[in-house]
């Protein structure tokens, strides 16, 4: 979620532009609040367009790659060597996060595993370790909508 104020025009009401994506719909919703009443004054849907990712998000989405069989003692065997202790939780582990879209999947043999990507909330991510180095996931694809983790065949 993320939330703009603006101005009224004129002297008018001032209004915060509230921007959440719905993950039951794959929409982005805006909702117009007039900050004096507290009121949603209007609200719109949109398919196709996503907000910033979240820190929440991104949370969640390092949650989702430490569970994963595959990737998860990965990373925690990386965190671990740079740290000297396995990350607590996702927090632990700074992360930059992007929005994915299907056709950055070109060229890869599983890109038809990503093609829903912009239709449905993905992101790719920047994974930090505390020693400072960044962890090389240029691959690694997190469908947020599905809650599954891709890594593309490049």
């Amino acid at each position: 979620m993320s939330a703009n104020r603006l101005d009224g025009p004129d002297g008018g009401p001032r209004v915060a532009d509230v921007r959440l994506y719905d993950y039951r719909t794959d929409e982005l919703v805006v909702r117009h609040v007039d900050l004096a009443s507290g009121r949603v004054v209007k609200s719109e849907r949109a398919k196709g367009t996503q907000p910033m990712a979240s820190v929440e998000e991104l949370r969640h989405a390092v949650g989702l790659i430490l569970a994963d069989g595959r990737l998860g003692p990965a990373l925690r065997a990386s965190y671990k060597n740079a740290a000297g202790r396995e990350p607590s939780s996702a927090a632990d582990i700074h992360t930059r996060g992007h929005i994915f879209l299907a056709p950055q999947a070109a060229g890869a043999s599983n890109a038809a595993s990503v093609a829903k990507c912009g239709d449905q909330r993905c992101f790719s991510v920047n994974l930090k370790l505390p020693n400072g180095t960044w962890m090389e996931t240029g691959r690694i694809v997190i469908n947020m909508s599905t809650q599954r983790v891709i890594t593309l065949n490049r």
